[in-house]
């Protein structure tokens, strides 16, 4: 595709460089940019690794995590990594949930680079109680776990260190199953 200015253009077809059949139409944007960021939400508590896709410039541009900075509603925070053409940001702590704008940021004179993302902050998950308490090392137990704005699609449960599906989820209740693990005590989260 040859260089062009921004904008949409009309891709036409010939077979004899006289005649061109108009075609579906293309758009030109700017390669300086960040195309998505995965996942698109997280709690308010922060912590949560976030990998934004990057165009080729941007690449060329910044090639070490210590020169990219993510702004996250006006929170900065620096790359924990930068590979191939994703850099990984961890979440700050947030006072409010609701949406927010990413911004990619030149650490050395603050001008944004990108700013097409967005943020969902969500409220923090937090786990009150378990039922049953206790079950089988052979795993497979169904255990409900009890506690407050939990989310509702893609659940995880993990049990120590394992990390299982959850079978069924409210913003209240979270249903797993319990893995194999050797018999004693792990502590249990949701995500």
């Amino acid at each position: 595709i040859p260089p062009r200015p921004l904008g949409n253009v009309t891709v036409s077809v010939t077979n004899n460089a006289a005649e061109f059949i108009p075609g579906p139409r293309f758009e030109y944007v700017s390669d300086s940019s960040a195309w998505s960021i995965q996942p698109s939400r997280g709690p308010a508590g922060g912590g949560s690794i976030v990998s934004v896709f990057l165009s080729h410039q941007l690449v060329s541009l910044y090639k070490t995590p210590s020169s990219l900075i993510c702004s996250f509603g006006g929170s900065r925070v620096s790359a924990n990594t930068l590979v191939n053409l994703t850099a990984t940001f961890t979440t700050p702590k947030f006072a409010a949930t609701g949406l927010l704008p990413v911004t990619l940021l030149d650490p050395l004179t603050g001008v944004r680079i990108s700013s097409s993302l967005q943020f969902e902050v969500t409220p923090t998950s937090r786990v009150a109680s378990v039922y049953p308490s206790r079950g089988s090392s052979m795993g497979g137990t169904v255990v409900s776990i009890f506690g407050t704005s939990f989310p509702t699609s893609s659940v995880s449960c993990r049990f120590g260190s394992r990390v299982l599906p959850a079978v069924q989820a409210t913003t209240s209740v979270v249903l797993c199953h319990t893995p194999a693990a050797p018999a004693g005590s792990v502590s249990v989260e949701v995500s």
